[in-house]
């Protein structure tokens, strides 16, 4: 503890608090001119000298998946969820998509999770955080008897039908439910669905929920199965974007945003004001 509040401090007094030092350091390891950056998805120009702070955290979160991919779907995420909403997260792996969208006012999260390893772990987050879990495996029915395997990681959890270079060893039996049949009332449903795969079967668990018009909104995470399970909702209607830029989606596109009718056009009217909005003046 002391030598890393010594290191701070010497940092902050011979280098931070040194500007011309750090100026010329600065200039010197990263360069001075402009370039172009991402950042929560956002692309922005900058300078590498007099912005370095964003250019440092651009290749910190350019390394890491979390921050590259994740950090711009939750960002869409907050842009369409409202308060009455309930959010469904189907493959919550430890909670983090639920657990920080429980922050907002009148949302409820529910997380749902097939690996029981990773369940005991999700469970202690949600209960932190004021979220549902539920230890469940998504299909398109209940009780049905499905083999899952692992791998080094716990997110490559996934239905053996899906298994790849990614997993090893035997698998497990867990029977499983359909969301038509786990989600009750008639309130709004946002829903996240990362599954590895099995997202097609997933939708198809949900006939009665996009019939009746109750799922608003649908993220499908990565997987080799996106753009079918999207086929999906676009025959109940639902509109493909890209939920980093809200654009129309693309055929390359590995996440996508599947809107319902009214909530495509309640996001292109809160678009259309951010847009027209008059520039607040000092």
């Amino acid at each position: 503890m002391f030598f890393s509040w010594l290191a701070r401090w010497t940092k902050d007094q011979l280098f931070v608090k040194q500007p011309r030092l750090r100026a010329l350091i600065t200039k010197l390891v990263y360069g001075s001119g402009v370039r172009e950056i991402t950042i929560f998805g956002t692309g922005l120009t900058i300078d590498t000298c007099l912005e370095n702070g964003y250019l440092r955290a651009f290749r910190r979160t350019h390394s890491s998946s979390l921050w590259r991919e994740e950090s711009s779907t939750l960002c869409a995420l907050f842009a369409i969820l409202r308060p009455g909403d309930l959010f469904v997260d189907v493959g919550a792996n430890i909670g983090l998509f639920a657990c920080t969208l429980s922050r907002l006012p009148g949302v409820e999260c529910l997380a749902l999770e097939a690996n029981p390893d990773t369940f005991q772990r999700l469970k202690i987050n949600a209960d932190r955080h004021g979220v549902e879990a539920c230890h469940a495996a998504l299909s398109d029915r209940d009780n049905v008897v499905l083999e899952f395997v692992s791998g080094a990681v716990s997110h490559v959890f996934a239905a053996a039908s899906g298994r790849n270079r990614y997993h090893y060893g035997q698998g497990i039996q867990l029977s499983t439910r359909a969301l038509d049949s786990l989600i009750k009332g008639t309130r709004p449903v946002v829903l996240k669905i990362d599954v590895e795969g099995h997202e097609p079967q997933v939708i198809q668990g949900a006939r009665r929920l996009l019939e009746a018009g109750i799922i608003q909104a649908v993220l499908l995470d990565s997987s080799p199965e996106t753009q079918l399970a999207a086929a999906q909702l676009v025959e109940h209607g639902f509109t493909l974007l890209n939920p980093t830029t809200f654009l129309p989606s693309s055929p390359e596109d590995a996440v996508i945003l599947a809107l319902s009718s009214a909530r495509h056009e309640l996001l292109t009217s809160r678009i259309t004001f951010c847009r027209d909005a008059p520039a607040i003046r000092g």
